[in-house]
């Protein structure tokens, strides 16, 4: 991948594993066969071969955040703070650049065929200036 261009900024959302663990069996699903690693043979229980395999996984994660220079980004904290978080990073990166004009990329994706609940939606920037 040495011809594509370097990302200004990588985030990894970390989240502990047993919070992982927690969220997925609240939700009352259950992991998929690849996800928990079930063709590597850690362990017959989905839920073990889980938890083995996403902490191998975890560890790699932890190795390439500082090889990489990732934002890690603590994913037990509330959507709304973390979307702050996100937003903060990335809003010097924006500064200067064009803003986009959503009649003409609205125009464009229906001339290509396109469609899509966005495109039938009026532009919500409008209409708050009316």
């Amino acid at each position: 991948y040495s011809f594509a261009p370097q990302p200004t900024q990588a985030f990894y959302f970390d989240v502990p594993l047993d919070t992982a663990v927690r969220r997925i069996m609240a939700r009352g699903e259950s992991t998929n066969f690849y996800e928990a690693g079930m063709d590597l043979g850690l362990s017959p229980d989905p839920w073990t071969s889980f938890r083995l395999f996403q902490g191998r996984i975890r560890k790699e994660y932890d190795r390439v955040v500082d090889e990489f220079g990732l934002t890690r980004i603590d994913a037990t904290d509330t959507l709304v703070k973390q979307q702050q978080l996100m937003r903060q990073f990335v809003a010097p990166h924006l500064e200067g650049a064009i803003k986009l004009d959503r009649d003409a990329l609205r125009d464009a994706a229906r001339a290509a065929g396109l469609q899509g609940r966005y495109l039938n939606e009026p532009d919500p920037d409008k209409e708050m200036d009316e």
